[in-house]
């Protein structure tokens, strides 16, 4: 009987061990705006999956994307953190807001670079702590790179786009971390343990909710409306108005 058990017990041992490692995943080469901004870290972990969408299609529709798009992963994340919204009396999050929009007004959690088929952001705390993360202020890319505190872990992640064929691409996401002490790195290596699986599903789900997003069809213009400008065109008109003022 008590050989049984150990059998069970063993099999679970070695499927999750498995399931933490994914040896059959796809490993994508590291980015390269995240090298720019992390160049240096102990822990990196990457999912990706195809999709058929232009390369734009996809990067708008990560800039629409919302949390009631990918509600398991939204639950993963509000459990993980039950404990710190329990002692703040309950913290809630706009679901229905475009996470990237949500990204570019917040303080703890800032936009690190972005080109035109990729996005990465990142922050900076005591991000093994299950009651306070002691998440830091951060001003820019420029706040995130120059941090150096011992104690604390500094997190990227990005999201990216690689065409594959025509009408095809992979959108990889990339979560890196650099824990700044000794201290620090034994508390996140055993952090890292217990949170990669969930936080692998967590990425997976979202890149399944931003394909099925992608896959919507883009709202066709009404005749005779006129365009609307991107924020990035936008900022260039006006630029270029202010130069000849």
């Amino acid at each position: 009987m008590r050989a049984g058990r150990m059998a069970v017990i063993g099999g679970l041992t070695s499927l999750a061990a498995v399931a933490w490692a994914r040896p059959w995943k796809y490993r994508p080469c590291p980015s390269e705006l995240l090298d720019g901004v992390l160049p240096d870290y102990e822990f990196r972990d990457t999912i990706s999956l195809e999709m058929a969408a232009e390369p734009r299609r996809i990067m708008r529709a990560l800039r629409e994307l919302r949390l009631a798009d990918m509600r398991a992963a939204w639950l993963l994340g509000e459990l993980r953190y039950l404990p710190q919204q329990l002692a703040r009396r309950g913290r809630t999050t706009d679901r229905d807001r475009p996470l990237v929009a949500l990204l570019r007004t917040g303080v703890a959690t800032v936009v690190l670079a972005e080109n035109p088929d990729e996005l990465a952001f990142g922050s900076i705390g005591r991000l093994h702590g299950l009651t306070g993360q002691d998440l830091q202020p951060l001003t820019g890319a420029h706040a995130f790179r120059e941090f150096d505190r011992h104690g604390f872990q500094k997190q990227a992640m990005s999201v990216r786009v690689a065409p594959v064929t025509a009408g095809r691409c992979r959108v990889t996401v990339e979560h890196r971390v650099h824990a700044m002490g000794l201290r620090a790195r034994l508390w996140f290596a055993f952090y890292w343990l217990t949170i990669k699986p969930g936080g692998a599903f967590a990425s997976w789900q979202m890149l399944r909710a931003l394909r099925a997003r992608a896959a919507r069809p883009e709202p066709a213009a009404a005749v005779g409306e006129e365009p609307v400008e991107s924020p990035e065109v936008a900022d260039f008109v006006r630029d270029l108005e202010a130069s000849f003022a």
